[in-house]
């Protein structure tokens, strides 16, 4: 038996100190960090002096034209001529004014320092959640409406934060930092808050630390917020946590099952540098994105094959689609205004990554005064079973087949009452899995006592419980190197031959073909699924011919299927969503463009101020970025409550015309009496009577 991947030396590998040694694209050290901090206050001792907070220090990823020669030619780049650099957010919490700073950490120098305009918003962290706290539990207004609730003691009333995307009345206008604040009752420690929802909102500006509104809630099938006939909490227990229902609650009939690799994992990990049989890649990971996903080739018969420069989850958000005031509020951006990487959880402690033999990395970064924590076991990494890799009944009668694996990168991120699992997995066909699994609890409100209808933009998912219909945004931003940087996207659909049944072209009116689109502008390459042409999207590199077909090597993108976003466009929180409206965008390649509502999501910037600067801009042969927008919209059930079993969004990246044959022809079959999981073979008998 081969020794098992040491699991603590995987995580020192990760969280060694660079001092130039590393990889360019590596997440910034603990040292780095403290250095970045440094530099600053040496810098600008005002800001050390004054109430100036780190709301995000991370790695300024190198320029693109440093590192892809490199990557293209499957060399290490030369670290020496690349210097590390960190990007700062500053923020001066007595006047809410926002600066970026740009720091050289080879140089030990401030590159760029610029004070953002007023009233730009940068990401709601720990602090602001503290402050909206405070002044939320000593507002005697608030605590008069907890008691009509039933809730005497503040310390049994539980506050959940919501950012505030579109400032719609004056008081929210007037405010410099607003967060809005949803309140529940808790009957003892542990217990599910989310069964007994109050019935209003409050707004705390966390720069002035005031409660700067408060607003009642619709708890009838109207808009009327007014009527209050009804308006009482229940208080009857809905757990998800086994201690807390009875004691033979759990089944007695579930067996485990485990999952083994005695020879140890088959992957290796070289400080961020993940290689599994054909793939090889580097993993990343900040404060706002989470996990990131670089530099992806394919071992082609000993060619390095480039695919991917850059992949990342760059936008989720979850607007919800009750139209009465104030719901309208529920609009927020978990990742712009949330951040992902801060709120990710230690996979380890969680035991969720189940696998043979699982590695776990850890990373560093930063908190409000600039000091470096380490956010545990943030990244795992293992393989697990994928089912049938391929199979049929061969001439002699005898079933030819072989089992897949995949292995799985994933981070686990909770965001109040939702809770996310994001992967990128890889499979032995070359193909790769953009999988988000969503799981928590839908967000309550209070229905009044005898409602069971909340007008039709939620269910009853208990009694006066009521689970509000809403969407999951996911945005992909996908930088392909397929073969090269010369890439171009096209939109292939599967369509009926035009002609007539009995025409010559298609005599027996069955006939079909396929239609390939070239997007050669950003404007054209504007477009949406479409199920009824299983429509996919090709990148391709028109430089590179296959021999067989004569067309260009390609990546096929398969979407996920679901609804389009239903905010209008002349809705006032439309700007905000706007680069939703499209299910696909491809762009030229431009430094700095990540997000696709910009880095502050102002409603100003993002992939529609991008394409309509420049519509008509060749976007063929060139380096490219594809973004690739999809969500699951959520219209819960009773069975969503009180903790919902796990959806799942995902799309898949194919190999299309790009091998000479089936990538995976070679891998071997299973042994005789090898099996995924140990098992027994069991004969079952059926009698009658």
């Amino acid at each position: 038996m081969a020794r098992p991947f040491p699991i603590s030396i995987l995580v020192i590998l990760c969280l060694s100190d660079t001092n130039g040694q590393g990889h360019p694209l590596d997440p910034l050290t603990a040292a780095e960090i403290q250095l970045s901090v440094d530099i600053v206050h040496n810098t600008f001792p005002i800001i050390r002096d004054q109430d100036w907070r780190f709301n995000w220090i991370t790695l300024k990823e190198p320029e693109k034209v440093l590192l892809l020669p490199s990557f293209l030619g499957a060399t290490d780049p030369s670290i020496n001529s690349i210097p590390r650099k960190a990007f700062i957010i500053l923020m001066e919490r007595t006047t809410n004014t926002i600066a970026e700073v740009v720091v050289n950490l080879h140089t030990r120098t401030v590159e760029e320092f610029s004070k953002l305009p007023q009233g730009t918003q940068t990401f709601v962290n720990e602090i602001d959640e503290l402050i909206a706290e405070e002044a939320i539990r000593k507002d005697e207004e608030i605590e008069k409406r907890c008691r009509e609730m039933g809730w005497s003691d503040m310390n049994d009333v539980v506050l959940d934060f919501w950012s505030v995307t579109y400032k719609d009345s004056p008081a929210l206008k007037n405010s410099s930092r607003p967060i809005q604040v949803f309140f529940y009752g808790q009957l003892f420690p542990g217990d599910n808050f989310f069964a007994h929802p109050f019935d209003f909102t409050a707004a705390v500006d966390v720069t002035t630390q005031r409660v700067v509104a408060i607003d009642y809630l619709p708890t009838h099938s109207d808009y009327n917020t007014e009527n209050r006939d009804g308006n009482i909490c229940p208080k009857t227990p809905a757990n998800y946590n086994p201690k807390f229902r009875d004691e033979n609650f759990l089944r007695k009939d579930v067996k485990p099952i485990f999952f083994k690799q005695p020879d140890g994992p088959g992957f290796q990990l070289r400080g961020n540098e993940i290689t599994w049989q054909k793939f090889n890649m580097r993993v990343g990971f900040n404060g706002r994105d989470g996990l990131l996903i670089h530099h992806v080739s394919y071992n082609d018969g000993g060619i390095k094959r480039p695919l991917f420069y850059r992949m990342s989850l760059a936008s989720l958000f979850v607007p919800y689609g009750d139209p009465r005031p104030p719901f309208q509020r529920k609009f927020p951006f978990d990742q712009e205004q949330f951040t992902l990487g801060y709120l990710a959880i230690n996979q380890k402690e969680a035991g969720i990554c189940v696998g043979g033999q699982v590695a776990y990395l850890d990373v560093y970064l930063n908190d409000e005064f600039g000091v470096p924590n380490r956010q545990k076991a943030c990244i795992c990494i293992y393989e697990e079973d994928a089912g049938l890799l391929w199979s049929h009944l061969d001439v002699d009668g005898k079933v030819l087949h072989t089992r897949s694996q995949r292995l799985t990168i994933s981070s686990f991120y909770n965001l109040g009452n939702y809770d996310y699992i994001v992967s990128w997995r890889f499979y032995q066909d070359a193909s790769v899995e953009f999988h988000s699994q969503l799981h928590g609890i839908v967000s309550t409100t209070l229905l009044a006592k005898g409602v069971t209808d909340s007008g039709g933009f939620g269910i009853a998912v208990a009694p006066q419980i009521n689970g509000q219909y809403h969407q999951h945004n996911f945005v992909v931003r996908v930088d392909p190197t397929i073969d090269g940087e010369s890439n171009s996207v096209s939109a292939f659909d599967i369509v009926p031959v035009p002609a007539a049944t009995g025409s010559k072209t298609n005599p027996y009116g069955q006939g079909f073909t396929y239609q390939v689109t070239p997007l050669r502008t950003p404007a054209e390459a504007r477009t949406n699924i479409s199920p009824s042409t299983g429509r996919t999207w090709l990148i391709n590199n028109p430089q590179k011919i296959h021999p067989y077909t004569k067309r260009p090597v390609s990546w096929k993108l398969i979407p996920f299927v679901g609804p389009p976003l239903f905010v209008r466009k002349d809705s006032p929180l439309h700007p905000f969503c706007a680069f939703a409206d499209y299910n696909v965008w491809v762009t030229k390649y431009k430094e700095g463009q990540v997000y696709p509502g910009g880095l502050y999501n102002n409603g100003t910037s993002g992939l529609p101020e991008w394409v309509n600067t420049n519509p008509n801009v060749d976007i063929t042969q060139t380096d490219l970025v594809l973004w690739y927008v999809f969500g699951f919209t959520h219209l819960p059930r009773t069975e969503d409550f009180p903790v919902m079993p796990g959806e799942v969004a995902n799309f898949f990246l194919k190999p299309t015309n790009f091998f000479l044959e089936n990538p995976a022809i070679d891998v071997p079959p299973p042994k005789p009496a090898q099996t995924v999981v140990q098992s027994k073979h069991l004969n079952i008998k059926n009698e009658k009577g």
